[in-house]
Order: C-alpha cells, then structure tokens, then sequence
C-alpha cells in the first residue's frame, strides 16, 4: 500500500434535526486516514449507485424547482459564525456525499432531510430515504456585511470546490486531486469526496475546520481542511493519499493502466477565447473566459506568466523547478469592455493561488 502526504495553503484573493446516535471519538486526521486506509484495502464503490432512480431522472427544470430553506441551516438556530446549507442529490449531482457533525468529544451523522427543501412545483413518486445523503453543501459566514449570511464556498461535484474573499465573485474551481488528467492514451479518472466531517464552531471562532475522505479507483485519500474567511480566504489543506493494490483496481476498471501523472492541487477554470487567441468564434463578446492566465512564482524566485489558449487538440507545457512557492489561475482585465458580458460578469472573476 502506498501512501503520500499532502500539505497545501490554498488562499482566495479570495437544530442539526434528525440525526442519528452520536459516537464518543475525537475526529483528526489520523481518525479520518484510519478510515480511508480501511476503505483502500476494498475495490472502489460508487455512491451513485445509492442512489434512487427517480432521483437520477431529475431534468435541469425540475432539479432548478428545488431549493434548500435557509432557516434550516445547521446551527442557524445557534449565534455561530458560520452556518452550511446543502444541495439536494441528484440531477448531474448522482454521487451524494455523507455528512457528519463534530465537536471535541462526539460525531453524529447529518441525515437526509426531506422537510429541509422547498420542492415547490416538484412531485416526487415516493418518500427520499433518510440515509440517501446530499449532492454538497455550502458555508455561510458574514463575509462582507455584518449579520448577514454570505456565501463563502461550496463543495459540490467529484472533488471540486469554491472560496470567495471579501468582495468577490466565483471563478475557477479547486479540486482535490487530479488523476491522469490530459493524458492521451487513457482517461481521466476523477477521485470525489464522499464522506465529510464538519467541526461544530465555537461562539467567536475566526475559522471552520473540516475533514474529508477522497475516494476514486485507483485511491482513497484523508483532508483536513481549515478555512478562515477574510478580505483573502484562507484553505490550510492536509491530505494522506492511499493508493489500492492492482487487483482492487482491475476488479472495478480491468482496463485501468497503472496511474501516469498525479496532480496535487488541481484548478479547474472556464477559457473559450481572449483577444489574442488565434481561434475566433461567432460571438459578439470580445472575450469570454473565467481566467486569462497561469501566474507562477518559482523556487528561484522567478516570475512566470503563460497566457491560456484553446487549443484545437491537447497540449501541455511543462515546467521545471524545486521548492515551487505558489502558483494560481488569474482574471487579469478587469474592465466589463473587455468582455460586453452583463449576466456572466466575467470581470469581477477573482484568482485562486496555491502556497506551499
């Protein structure tokens, strides 16, 4: 069994209800990697297929009907800083995560509630199963105005997730680690957080701390993740990355290739075409993308800048160094004529940067 740890700064320029018993356990990151090293030694299995049919036949118009009620935040009925509202399972989201809330000396599961949704027009043929869990979840904190709840990120989707500083709008997307990503000979595999572990917040305290377990094919990773909010959103990220035996593997995908390339720290972002791309589009906008560059500070302390393009076919560009000190996604005109783009708003994009 192979194992590789992880640690990461990634800053963003940027009633519980009805629950089950609770356990006595004191939730670290040693509890969260005991949990994801038993998992490694079994082949992968998919949340998806938990899930109920009808919940998966979910349309676009229908899974847009249904929203979460804000007053059934858990710990809106608390004077906490920070509050979580989740997304509802299903639609593209057919891979729903288990949630579970923790204090210093117990863990309780977070069920599935079906009262805590505003279905409105939406009829579903028969009652959702309490242990179905959730698509994802955001955290609220008072970003940008005092009492009033702001979103601060969202963790929905394989393993993608959002910050915002103060002032910001969403731009590119984090993810928790990319598997064989623009390789030409295979697929990518994509890992996905399944199970989620989120600390109960003192009265007062300046940061949410969260755990984690990554689970894909090839995998199964343990996070730790403590965020503290600010005009520049802070994720301290640790991570203990487990890597299953062939025969775990073959027995999902018997086809799967030993894994080429690992990518630790992942950004995700949105670039059809800028003013200098050489491919143009029949589009009345001038520019139409979420981040126009990659920004990278090197171990030397050089300073590198690689404009994004759209490629017809796959490329890469490569890039050598030791001690890398950081390197992020960045929207780099902030002018709306850059982009003649009312409803995106693509000049309020902000950037994301990974420290090491």
């Amino acid at each position: 069994m192979k194992r590789l740890v992880l640690w990461i700064l990634i800053a963003a320029a940027i009633p519980v209800g009805k629950v089950a018993a609770y356990d006595y356990a004191e939730v670290t990151l040693d509890y969260v990697a005991a949990k994801a090293l038993q998992r490694a030694q079994k082949p992968f299995h998919s949340p998806k297929a938990d899930l109920p049919d009808f919940l998966r036949n979910l349309d676009y118009d229908k899974y847009r009907e249904i929203e979460f009620r804000h007053e059934n935040a858990l710990w809106a009925n608390q004077p906490l800083p920070f509050r979580v509202e989740f997304f509802h399972p299903g639609y593209i989201y057919q891979e729903p995560i288990r949630v579970n809330e923790f204090t210093l000396t117990y863990v309780q599961p977070v069920r599935f509630v079906q009262d805590w949704f505003n279905y409105r027009s939406v009829k579903l043929p028969k009652q959702i199963p309490a242990d179905t869990g959730y698509a994802g979840f955001k955290v609220l904190y008072p970003l940008n105005e005092q009492n009033k709840w702001d979103e601060l990120g969202s963790f929905i989707g394989a393993s993608y997730f959002r910050l915002l500083g103060r002032g910001q709008s969403y731009g590119q997307s984090a993810r928790g680690l990319a598997i064989d990503c623009g390789e030409a000979d295979r697929p990518e595999e994509f890992p996905i957080f399944t199970d989620w572990w989120l600390g109960k917040p003192s009265q007062g305290e300046d940061r949410l701390k969260m755990y984690a377990i990554l689970d894909s094919v090839s995998c199964v990773g343990a996070y730790r993740f403590v965020i503290i909010p600010g005009q520049t959103t802070v994720a301290e990220v640790e991570a203990i990355i487990y890597f299953r035996e062939g025969d775990k593997v073959r027995a999902v995908n018997p086809d799967r290739k030993p894994i080429k390339t690992i990518g630790i720290a992942p950004f995700s972002s949105m670039f059809w075409f800028g003013r200098a791309s050489e491919r143009r589009f029949n589009d009345y906008r001038p520019e139409v993308h979420d981040t126009d560059g990659l920004l990278m500070e090197m171990g030397n302390d050089e300073v590198l800048w690689r404009p994004l393009v759209n490629p017809q076919k796959t490329s890469h560009q490569v890039f050598s160094t030791k001690n890398i000190k950081g390197f992020g996604l960045i929207q780099r005109a902030r002018d709306f004529s850059h982009y003649q783009d009312l409803f995106n708003a693509y000049y309020e994009r902000d950037g994301h940067e990974v420290e090491f």
